[in-house]
């Protein structure tokens, strides 16, 4: 699934003899390979797992559920030279006649910047990257790096990320919430709240349903049924993720989906009841989940990304006393040949659009929306 028309082997065969030609390249610098980890999975993580930073959203199985769920066309990319690997860079073709056609890495994944081997990183994977963009028309190629150093409150931030350390004890872990949040866990055991997970359909759709739900009050349209469908195939499923489920008097009140990633585990997403909100669930959802993944080996949390504006929930990540971390989404415009710093989203008149629609409809908007965004 290459350029229309032309395989990957087509695109390896034509990368390599362009090289050879100029030769631009001496026997020690970088050679571009294309890869399509939808039909080579195990040959493309076995490239990912040897990066300490790799994360699920740059795996085989995220690929075929972006594909799967949204129909994107992986254009993934690893440069060699004669030391071995020397850069990873995962992006997919988002094609629409509404939004146009651009290159993306990656749509909907909160975090997945390249991963370079080498320092200083070579450049041969991106300038591989605008080739094909100028082949196929992109409008524009959005990638994200960390903004280390960055000003967090400046317009070259374009997130917040958040990691804990979860090989500390049990108890030390404990003690680096503040206390609000250990009045949250305590108040929430002492309402009776059970937290389990799980990995059924029936799970799943207890999540889907309070998901919904969610997404309506914040005026977002939920994405589709189909997204989440993939994800339960192909990571739940083989073991890969959880759903940990909270409940109060037989009724699931609220629900949140964890991701597995060699030693990582991510905090993807979460949904609650508005009506028991008061119990606290969410926050003894992360609590089990810290406890349950840290006894079996997961040395790191990710919580997912944070808008700038989204203060209150920085403020929550920030209080299980996990360390924070600023991104930056760049993109480059094909038409003005420039990068820019893409700048956060803003809140306007379609969030209460969507806040006010019935959920049905808010479910087949998202169904219809998704497809055409990143």
């Amino acid at each position: 699934m290459a350029a229309s028309g032309v395989s990957l082997a087509e695109l390896n065969s034509e990368e390599s003899a362009r090289t050879s030609q100029s030769g631009r390249f001496s026997p020690t610098a970088p050679q571009i390979r294309f890869f399509d980890p939808i039909f080579s999975p195990d040959e493309w993580d076995s490239l990912v797992k040897q990066h300490p930073e790799s994360q699920v959203f740059h795996s085989a199985a995220w690929a075929r559920i972006l594909s799967l769920a949204y129909r994107h066309r992986p254009y993934y990319l690893a440069t060699f030279a004669d030391s071995g690997i020397e850069s990873i860079f995962p992006t997919m073709e988002v094609a629409s006649r509404i939004t146009g056609r651009r290159g993306v890495s990656l749509p909907f994944s909160d975090a997945c910047p390249p991963l370079h081997f080498t320092d200083p990183a070579s450049g041969t994977a991106l300038d591989g990257l605008l080739k094909i963009g100028y082949e196929r028309d992109w409008k524009f190629l959005r990638v994200s790096t960390p903004a280390t150093g960055v000003d967090s409150s400046s317009t070259s931030a374009s997130c917040y990320c958040h990691w804990l350390d979860l090989s500390r004890p049990q108890s030390d872990l404990l003690a680096r919430c503040t206390g609000s949040v250990r009045r949250a866990i305590r108040k929430a055991q002492h309402g009776g709240v059970a937290i389990k997970p799980e990995t059924s359909s029936e799970a799943l759709r207890s999540f889907y349903s309070l998901h919904c739900q969610t997404r309506r009050r914040h005026g977002i349209p939920p994405q589709p049924w189909k997204f989440f469908d993939s994800i339960y195939r192909e990571l739940i499923l083989p073991g890969k993720g959880f759903i940990f489920t909270a409940q109060k008097d037989f009724r699931t009140i609220a629900a949140a989906v964890f991701l597995l990633w060699q030693d990582k585990v991510l905090y993807k997403f979460a949904a609650s009841d508005l009506a028991s909100q008061d119990l606290r669930p969410n926050n003894l959802i992360i609590w089990e989940a810290i406890r349950f993944f840290a006894t079996r080996g997961i040395q790191k949390l990710h919580f997912g990304r944070t808008d700038l504006t989204d203060l209150g929930l920085r403020r929550f990540k920030l209080g299980w006393g996990s360390r924070e971390e600023t991104l930056q989404y760049r993109k480059f415009d094909f038409h003005s040949r420039r990068w820019s710093v893409v700048k956060p989203l803003r809140s306007g008149t379609h969030n209460e659009i969507f806040h006010r629609m019935p959920l049905f409809m808010n479910r087949l908007a998202g169904a219809v929306i998704y497809p055409h965004l990143d």
